[in-house]
């Protein structure tokens, strides 16, 4: 409502509001705008929230609501929201990934902290068919959608209403195939610093005490007219008026709305939404989910302060909306009532008793307006401005301008109400755009009053245009054809060029004959209506451009998007102006235009391509399509890919990335290199790695454009089958570090050793391989386990983070520093090196995986769908004690899974526990005996995956004992030529005692020590330190246990006067062992002897089998042997096939029993050292 001193400012307000409001539907059921329902993608499948949020900046509410008290004494529509101008597209914000059946989902999280609603107001929006496009907020209870191609609007703008709570996540399903990439552009988020829209905790009933709910008895009369009165959010999604559903003479449910010209702004975005009203007398809020999304301003007239628009959409059935009748007779009626939404509170109505008086209100001409006297019941505040005033007839004869009535405690003040008369509207103006009458009488019969009628029943139909095309470049005569679909039968479709018919067919197939000579070249909206028995329409419309005289082209690609590197089709065609063309395509990366209609174009490098498509004629005119294709990489995917976390072209350093097909058939993997700020530098595919083969890579080869000087990461994708490594060192091969590829990655990670003084330092990598920023924490920590600092740090997208340890942590003294601990919002991976200024020594050590503790975690952003529970991995098992043995395995990927364990005797099988767990202890047992045990995993339907394998395991002989958690250093290289340091720290809360247990190649203990040891407290000492000086043989194994989790790893270093300078290299100790071991690389046997090493962690005795590869796979050979408990198998790679044809490039191990291994290589003159972990595979 406006009052008389604000008229000036409200109207100029009212003109620069441009853009219009969103949908309000907050429920704790689905709800949606004239949507098709059903649950997001996430919602069905199983998706990890790694998604793009943005948080934007709060607002100050004491200052809005000091503005909204102004504001109400000067009459403006009532604010519910601050409107935020941000401009988010799908290929600046967001995340986008790669779905399993060949389609894309896009997510995008929106913050306003503090907001109790958040609104979108988008200036493009188009979704293809089959598009699907959702809202909801953090706990789901507030879901708008779908949305789908057919809430497309020839404008191509929308908007969708308030979700409940500070957050509001958007989510867009794209099928493949499709011809053209949906478009979602935001252009206001609306903060919603009022609590208008929440059923939970709101304002309704906030208007004031004297207002009388519609369902009161004093409005049984007037229940048809109550549901045609709705409320509207307008003025760009953050203010409300009020209107209603008007009938027209031809009473073909037109949906026709009638509300006050001051509440117009961005109309094409308005939300109408029907209903919201108590179910009693009583203040309870009502529902918000029947709505309608953007209407057509159709006329409008300051005189009398109306307007009247169209709905872009029938409102469905279900609504059971009235269409309100009307008197544009000129005569005052003994009493009014109007029903109206003051203050967003639900829906009120109001009595005035007496007739109304001819009047001018706030500049308008004379006797304009009705005017109320003096409501005897109700009132009406900001927010009914445009609610229509009945008469006695229940017809409507004006809609409310402005006024000052108000409440005065519980009755109404006894001021006065402004409504602009209908029947000034009626006939008021020289064209249509400025009156009534040719809108509600479109026949012109003469008709000056017309009774309300209701709703049709039923569903209304469906119309799909099936010609032309959209966007399609039209010419000469075309056939406009559609098909129609309907619970009962479909009586017509009429079709329409900018809202002008052409035309209607009876029968289907439905189609019409459109000549576009008769038409202006450019775009034009092509309408299809459906009209069944019941009356009810449904409505389909396409953008097409003619050009039957003007240039003109249109222009496709296929695929509108996908991963690098992706291969375009770019098709186009011309037609206008003066022939023959001349056609030129600009890709968008720098690249060598084309000059044909048709071609081929390939995106190398991830990254949004905005492509140009020029024709230019005989007589030098010109035209031009233009568009974006979003070219991604594929999303983390820990079975699919694996990462090479450093690769350098720095000069004085050396990299090669290592590859080996382990699998039976070839594959053709994609490498990606990435820059340290996420940055897609380059790609290369290997086009066929053939089965079992192996292959040595360098960045020069494969990334030739990439500048020298250039130190990044590589992403290998398709490589299921693919293990590797990753070598790197100085380039005179003096220092050199083997790695193996890292698979998978955690939100917690652990550098377990670092050191840094004036000989040494270390560097920290993390990668982040996820499609958003990380946000991150990196902790110092003293031996002790005290927190010396810490630093948060934010990682790019697909970026990784590397610096100096003293870098990091600028304010401790460096050497205090002995690990460092990260946390993270997402999955980070991580690795070490560690140095020296002095001489050549390097040392590579990826970070440990610390949640979940017992087994590693998988990365992924959009892991498969999968049909049934997948079978438990890694399922081993070890005596503890002589009555109890411990059971662990890996974690399914599955959420909600837990885990059934199983013995095995004879032909009997019984459930011996269940846990959530990835650890079980299985006590009552018997020493001397060997059992057998196998497990399932449940996921919460209560289906059961397949057995797990099956394993045997002993519980140990009377008086020994082992832990339920282990680490085991299984190379210690030979003490007469090398020092070896070790190091663990314990996890948990409480003090406890690590016991360490050296033992010799057949498995007996040599030595044991305990350490007590505090939390987080990290032990660090040179070998026979750590046993008072015992003498360790130089095949030996190292084993650590205790009642929590540990970290550790190994270091060795040659000893002074046996090479120069002095050299070392390390290894991460192995928490659990494998059935089947990887080592993608053996070092060139004439500058490398190669000793593998395998150490067995069973409780009893086994086998094992060695095959060895060649670079093409070819068998090289085949060696088997005992393996006995506990013991370790060494042997030079070299001695392993004496009769090989030629030297093996890749070993593979399998096992009947759980074993650990290291490939340890010395130079010949034993001056320099390498070696990494053999890769479990199971």
């Amino acid at each position: 409502m406006i009052s008389r001193e604000a008229l000036p400012v409200a109207a100029r307000s009212a003109c620069a509001l441009l853009v219009a409001a969103g949908l309000l539907m907050i429920a704790t059921t689905l709800a949606a705008q004239v949507s098709e329902g059903g649950l997001p993608y996430s919602f069905q499948k199983s998706t990890q929230p790694a998604i793009h949020s943005i948080v934007l900046p709060p607002v100050d509410v004491p200052s809005l609501l000091a503005e909204d008290r102004r504001e109400a004494a000067l009459g403006l529509p009532f604010r519910f929201g601050y409107p935020i101008e941000r401009r988010l597209d799908m290929n600046s914000a967001g995340t986008w990934s790669s779905l399993p059946d060949g389609g894309r989902l896009w997510r995008l999280r929106l913050v306003c902290p503090g907001a109790h609603s958040i609104n979108l107001v988008y200036d493009a929006f188009w979704l293809p068919r089959g598009a699907r496009f959702f809202l909801y907020n953090d706990d789901e209870s507030s879901v708008l959608g779908a949305f789908t191609h057919r809430n497309n609007k020839p404008h191509g703008r929308f908007a969708t209403g308030p979700t409940r709570g500070d957050a509001c996540t958007l989510e867009y399903y794209e099928p493949p195939g499709v011809d053209r990439s949906g478009c979602i552009t935001i252009a206001r988020i609306i903060h919603g610093y009022r609590n208008v829209f929440d059923k939970l905790d709101k304002s309704f009933g906030d208007s004031g005490a004297c207002n009388v709910n519609v369902q009161c008895p004093e409005g049984a009369a007037w229940e048809a007219q109550i549901r045609s009165v709705a409320m509207i959010l307008t003025s760009g999604g953050w203010r409300l008026c009020s209107g209603a559903l008007v009938n027209n003479v031809r009473n073909d449910y037109t949906p026709y709305f009638l509300t006050a010209n001051h509440c117009l702004g961005g109309e094409e975005t308005w939300v109408i939404m029907f209903n919201y009203q108590s179910s009693s007398c009583a203040n309870f809020d009502g529902p918000t989910t029947d709505t309608v999304s953007g209407t057509t301003l159709l006329a409008n007239n300051w005189d009398s302060d109306v307007a009247l628009l169209r709905l872009s959409e029938d409102p469905p059935p279900e609504y059971n909306v009235h269409f309100a009748g009307w008197s544009a007779v000129d005569t005052a009626p003994p009493h009014t009532v109007c029903i109206h939404h003051p203050s967003g509170d639900i829906k009120k109505i109001t009595f005035d008793n007496d007739p109304p008086v001819s009047a001018t209100y706030g500049g308008t001409p004379a006797n304009s307006h009705w005017k109320t006297i003096r409501y005897e019941l109700g009132t009406t505040e900001p927010g009914s401005s445009g609610s229509p005033l009945f008469d006695d007839l229940h017809r409507i004869i004006g809609q409310l301008h402005g006024g000052t009535a108000a409440c005065d405690g519980a009755e109404p003040n006894d001021q006065p109400d402004y409504y602009g008369k209908f029947a000034r509207s009626w006939d008021n103006g020289a064209t249509a755009a400025q009156r009534l009458r040719d809108w509600l009488d479109p026949d012109n019969t003469g008709a000056t009053t017309l009774d309300g009628i209701d709703a049709a029943d039923g569903h209304s139909p469906v119309a799909e245009i099936t010609a032309p095309a959209p966007h399609a470049l039209l010419v000469g005569l075309v056939t406009v054809a559609a098909t129609a679909t309907d619970d009962v039968v479909v009586t017509q479709v009429e079709f329409f060029i900018d809202d002008v018919s052409i035309g209607a067919d009876t029968a289907a197939p439905y189609a019409v004959d459109w000549d576009t000579t008769a038409w202006a070249d450019g775009p034009h909206t092509i309408r299809a209506t459906a009209t069944d028995t019941d009356g009810l329409r449904g409505s389909d419309w396409i953008a097409v451009t003619l050009a039957n005289h003007i240039l003109a082209c249109t222009a496709q690609t296929t695929p509108a998007a996908g991963v690098a590197p992706l291969d375009v089709t770019f098709s186009a065609t011309v037609s206008g102006g003066a022939g023959p063309y001349q056609v030129v395509w600009d890709f968008g990366d720098g690249s060598d235009p084309a000059t044909t209609l048709g071609t081929v174009h390939t995106y190398e490098r991830a990254g949004t391509y905005h492509w140009g498509f020029t024709a230019q004629d005989a007589l030098g005119e010109r035209t031009r399509c233009e568009g974006d294709v979003p070219v991604s990489l594929p999303p983390a995917d820990a079975a699919d890919q694996v990462i090479a976390a450093h690769v350098t072209r720095l000069p004085g350093w050396a990299s090669q990335i290592v590859l080996t097909n382990t699998g039976d058939t070839p594959v053709a993997p994609r490498l990606y290199a990435l820059a340290a700020d996420g940055t897609h530098l380059a790609t290369a595919t290997l086009h066929e790695l053939p089965a079992r083969a192996h292959t040595n890579l360098t960045p020069d080869a494969l990334f030739p454009g990439v500048p020298a000087a250039t130190d990044f990461w590589v992403l290998v994708a398709d490589a299921s089958r693919i293990e590797g490594v990753t070598v790197f060192g100085t380039d005179d091969d003096q220092s050199l570090v083997t790695m193996p590829l890292l698979r998978g990655g955690d939100i917690a990670l652990v550098f377990p050793f670092v050191y840094i003084s004036d000989i040494y330092y270390t560097g920290l990598t993390l990668v982040n391989p996820g499609q958003a920023a990380v946000a991150a924490r990196l902790t110092a920590l003293a031996e002790s386990g005290d927190e010396l600092a810490a630093i948060d740090v934010v990682i790019p997208a697909r970026g990784k983070y590397v610096r100096l340890l003293d870098g990091i942590f600028p304010g401790v003294e460096p050497i205090l520093i002995r690990f460092v601990a990260v946390s993270a919002e997402r999955e980070l991976m991580g690795f070490e090196l560690f140095g020296s200024f002095v001489d050549q020594g390097l040392a590579g050590l990826p970070a440990v995986l610390m949640t979940p503790l017992t087994g590693p975690p998988v990365l992924r952003d959009i892991p498969p769908a999968a049909d049934s529970v997948a079978r438990p991995a890694g399922f081993q098992g070890w005596g503890i004690s002589d009555t109890a043995v411990r059971l662990r395995w890996d974690a399914n990927v599955e959420p909600g899974v837990h885990y059934v364990i199983y013995r095995k005797n004879g032909m009997y099988t019984t459930e011996v526990g269940q846990t959530e767990s990835t650890a079980f202890t299985v006590t009552g047992l018997e020493t001397g005996r060997t059992y057998t045990f196998l497990m399932k995993a449940v996921d919460g339907a209560g289906t059961f995956s397949a057995y797990s394998r099956q394993i045997r395991v002993a519980p140990l002989p009377s008086g020994q004992m082992d832990w339920p958690h282990r680490l085991f250093y299984g190379a210690v290289p030979d003490p007469a030529r090398y020092y070896t340091g070790v190091t663990f720290s314990i996890s948990g809360t409480d003090p406890v005692t690590a016991h360490a247990f050296i033992q010799d190649a057949d498995g007996r203990v040599l030595a044991e020590a305990a350490w007590p040891t505090a939390p987080g407290e990290q032990i660090t000492r040179e070998l026979p330190a750590l046993f008072g000086q015992a003498e360790i043989p130089g095949a030996a194994c190292l084993r650590v246990g205790a009642d929590v989790p540990l970290t550790g790893f190994s270091l060795y270093m040659t000893r002074p006067g046996l090479a120069e300078p002095y050299l070392f290299d390390g290894a991460p100790a192995c928490p659990w062992g494998s059935y089947g071991l990887i080592f993608p690389m053996v070092p060139d046997e004439a500058a490398w002897t190669g000793v593998l090493r395998l150490t067995s962690l069973a409780g009893q005795d086994g086998t094992f089998t060695v095959s060895g590869y060649d670079r093409g796979g070819a068998l090289m050979g085949v060696r088997s042997a005992p393996l006995a408990a506990g013991s370790q198998f060494l042997l030079a790679v070299d001695d392993l096939f004496p009769d090989a044809p030629s030297a093996s490039a890749w070993l593979r191990v399998s096992a009947d029993q759980p074993v650990i291994g290291q490939l340890l290589f010395v130079s010949p003159g034993f001056n320099r050292l390498g070696g990494y972990a053999g890769i479990a595979t199971e």
